[in-house]
């Protein structure tokens, strides 16, 4: 915990306070599939080691990878969250799509092809 300027005792401290969880997704952390990752401000800390004093939270590796993947960016962050709502909205207006197993996602409507709006046919 040296690298991000924390000692052991701070450590568990914010694991507890956490509930032993990942700050975003909530999965308990079990030191083996789901570990616990360190999350801090690239901004002010730009790498791997911290000040310790931009620390944001502990975050399981699916979460901090994400955040990762997005540049730390809200706005990507919430444009990705738009995204999957105007998908899963968008869903529930196609008929359903049976699908048997080895059957392709494919089958699926693409983008262009979904309904929109209900009755405007």
């Amino acid at each position: 915990m040296r690298a991000f300027g924390l000692s052991a005792k701070q450590f568990k401290e914010m694991i507890a306070s956490q509930g032993n969880a990942c700050a975003i997704c909530r999965r308990a952390f079990d030191g083996i599939v789901n570990k616990v990752c360190v999350d801090h401000d690239h901004a002010c800390c730009p790498g791997v080691r911290t000040c310790g004093e931009c620390i944001r939270g502990l975050l399981c590796n699916n979460c901090n990878s994400s955040l990762g993947w997005f540049k730390d960016s809200v706005e990507a962050i919430v444009a990705a969250i738009g995204y999957l709502e105007t998908w899963n909205d968008s869903r529930l207006l196609i008929p359903a799509h049976p699908r048997g197993p080895g059957e392709a996602r494919s089958t699926l409507p693409r983008p262009s092809e979904r309904i929109s709006v209900v009755g405007t046919e």
